[in-house]
């Protein structure tokens, strides 16, 4: 989870500003980038302030600007915006777009897109993650891709590699523990999970976590705990 009131005094303040003229203007920004991946990795030395905008960000930069009595710089070419103000972190604006390169190294050319547009095309998925500033919803396409790919697998090319796996009569030789939360609906609707599993392996362990559905994030510790324990059988 990712708590903006977890930023540095100015940060905070700069948020709070930006969110009471996007309530007061009808706007909706989106906390990106740097500061939200320092959110999300614990650190509280955040010094950035980057926001985006779907559609066109600089009306929102100018009445920022006009709100807090600070001034604008404009990177029309970009796209982007930075409103200063004394006593506060710039604030860097800019428009959800999309970018292509000429070449390797060039300045890119910029494109208005939508805002799963503006995250895909960054570097690193942790950077690729936006918080919405007025309801605090966090917008990660790539992840919401990837765990649609994960089902899509399911129904594709995983049942075709099981196929051919039985009909080669491969199975799995190592120790093989299974854990299934006990207040889950998983054996109303598969089976028996021990069962299913000794089909597929050699030595299945089995265990229950008393826990609902989010495993992981409801009993972490007795998680933790029954992973090192059988890590640790050899």
């Amino acid at each position: 989870m990712i708590r903006l009131d977890e930023l540095p005094n100015a940060q905070r303040r700069a948020i709070d500003l930006v969110r009471e003229v996007a309530t007061e203007k009808q706007f909706r920004p989106f906390l990106v980038g740097g500061p939200v991946r320092d959110l999300l990795l614990g650190r509280h030395d955040v010094v950035d302030v980057d926001i985006t905008l779907e559609h066109d960000s600089s009306p929102f930069a100018r009445a920022l600007a006009k709100h807090i009595g600070g001034r604008v710089r404009s990177f029309p070419q970009f796209l982007t915006y930075k409103v200063t103000a004394d006593g506060l972190p710039d604030i860097d604006i800019a428009t959800a777009r999309t970018e292509k390169y000429r070449k390797p190294g060039a300045l890119p050319s910029v494109a208005p897109g939508r805002l799963s547009d503006d995250l895909l095309r960054r570097d690193f998925s942790i950077n690729a993650i936006a918080v919405d500033i007025l309801g605090g919803a966090i917008h990660d396409p790539a992840t919401v891709h990837a765990m649609l790919e994960d089902y899509r697998a399911g129904l594709g090319i995983d049942t075709e590699h099981d196929a051919a796996d039985r009909a080669a009569g491969r199975r799995i030789a190592c120790p093989t523990l299974v854990l299934w939360s006990e207040r889950d609906d998983m054996e109303e609707l598969y089976g028996d999970p021990i069962a299913i599993w000794s089909a597929w392996c050699d030595d299945v362990r089995a265990e229950t976590i008393d826990a609902g559905h989010h495993v992981a994030e409801e009993a972490p510790e007795a998680l933790a705990a029954t992973l090192l324990r059988f890590l640790g059988e050899g």
